[in-house]
């Protein structure tokens, strides 16, 4: 027997459940399949800028994110010490007249369920346990699916349109032959988390998000659910992996002793969960659109996790193309237009955040110009973290280059030694001016002008490491 569904999407977590969710609202047919059992836990960064609001209350799940008790966190500490001046902190705290926090951080058990029951709501039908074992094609285009249900059982599910929202390893990028980038850059670190109980249960601390780098070790701390807990991220150098896998608590007392401001915050602090650990954080674009197919996601797109936009770039990925596809679904050349376009947007808006990431994925030592720019920044009160997740024109608005040349006015006249400060800053102004010129340009695929940050060494592997 074949069943009939007008989409069907592969993958049930942030991309997948915000396009079942907004394809179902519009009047469609939806059919998501993921071969988890909800709740389920799966690696991530977990931290969700404000700039993600607006569509988890498109789909129905704004409510219920707030409600899991997460402390929303409404000031950001950045504390920068590369081993030659004295460490500086740059500080942000959310507007006092506003209501909207500059983030949250829910652990992925709970946002999955809750992105799946919103789907539910929505009118999806979301069957977990479904293992996708191919492509059912029909004059050249993908025209449905063939899965394994957890009974052992195949079926057949015929649709006008199947979406891969299947993650990194998706299923559907191999079935398609879009599994290899058509750009990507193997990263030279590893994420290492784990989950701590909070010693501070109140105040202004409790509600802080800090990021320490200390040297070339970047740590991470947010507040997350359930209420107490803080999750605690190390992006380190590869060859420290080992060590995390082998001693993971011995690796745990090592960056403690590396990073002093966090060992102080997290003094009388007891227990942990086990060590998380990756080393899959390759940065790659995927061909994300073809005839009655597309990938959404983490399937067809993956940048450094140190920036935190993955989950914001999901849920819109999802909202997107169901906002796009959704009334020509019956259209095949219509449909397959606008795929296309929801492609091109995503390398439009993703583009400069991963070529910005691919920048800090480097294992280096902040620069002495980028330390010294920090105190300037705080002094204009320039918005950088609470611009975290804002594309285009948004985050023009947000830090205009009048407002950077500003800050860069501020720091050399308040330079102690400009002959050794100025070169730096010349330095890293023309990569910035690189990458935002690279994040304009046409031609993406072909355009390799950033071939410095951008290793290709290693070929593709399928894992991405």
């Amino acid at each position: 027997m074949i069943e009939r569904t007008d989409v069907v999407i592969v993958g049930a977590r942030c991309a997948g459940s915000a396009a079942a969710a907004t394809y179902a609202r519009a009047g469609r047919k939806v059919t998501v399949l993921d071969r988890s059992s909800f709740p389920s836990d799966v690696l991530s960064t977990h931290v969700m800028f404000n700039a993600v609001f607006p569509d988890l209350k498109s789909i129905g799940a704004l409510d219920d994110v707030f409600a899991v008790g997460a402390l929303p966190i409404d000031r950001a500490v950045a504390v920068l010490d590369n081993g030659i001046d004295t460490a500086v902190e740059y500080t942000e705290l959310v507007d006092p007249n506003g209501t909207v926090p500059i983030a949250l951080n829910v652990r992925r058990t709970e946002l999955d369920e809750i992105l799946v029951k919103a789907a539910r709501r929505a009118g999806a039908d979301v069957r977990e346990q479904c293992t996708v074992t191919g492509i059912r094609w029909r004059g050249g285009r993908a025209a449905g699916v063939t899965y394994r249900s957890a009974d052992g059982c195949e079926h057949h599910l015929d649709a006008d349109l199947v979406v891969g929202a299947d993650g990194q390893q998706s299923t559907v990028a191999k079935l398609v032959g879009a599994e290899t980038p058509y750009r990507f850059a193997h990263s030279n670190r590893g994420g290492v988390y784990r989950y701590v109980k909070d010693p501070i249960t109140d105040g202004p601390d409790s509600t802080t998000m800090y990021h320490w780098r200390d040297g070339s070790s970047l740590c991470f701390m947010f507040p997350t659910s359930p209420p107490g807990e803080v999750i605690v991220v190390f992006l380190v150098d590869r060859v420290e992996i080992p060590m995390a896998r082998t001693d993971p608590e011995g690796f745990w007392e090592r960056k403690l002793a590396h990073h002093p401001a966090l060992a102080k915050r997290l003094e009388g602090a007891h227990g942990g969960t086990k060590l998380r650990i990756t080393e899959n954080l390759a940065s790659y674009f995927r061909r994300s659109a073809g005839p009655g197919w597309a990938l959404i996601g983490d399937a067809g797109h993956f940048k450094d996790p140190g920036l935190g936009q993955g989950i914001r770039d999901a849920i819109r990925a999802g909202c997107f193309i169901a906002e796009h596809t959704a009334d020509i679904l019956d259209q095949p050349a219509a449909l397959d237009r606008a795929l296309r376009k929801c492609e091109h947007e995503r390398d439009r808006d993703c583009k400069l955040a991963y070529l910005v990431g691919l920048h800090q994925s480097r294992i280096l030592r902040e620069s002495r110009g980028i330390v010294s720019l920090v105190p300037a920044f705080d002094e204009l009160g320039l918005p950088l973290l609470a611009a975290a997740g804002n594309r285009g024109r948004q985050l023009a608005r947000t830090i205009s280059p009048r407002t950077i040349v500003g800050a860069l006015a501020t720091t050399v006249r308040h330079a102690d030694h400009r002959a050794e400060l100025v070169p730096g800053l010349v330095r890293e102004g023309k990569l910035s001016a690189k990458l935002l010129l690279a994040s304009y340009r046409g031609g993406f695929r072909d355009d390799r002008r950033i071939s410095e940050l951008e290793t290709a060494e290693r070929p593709w592997n399928g894992a991405g490491s």
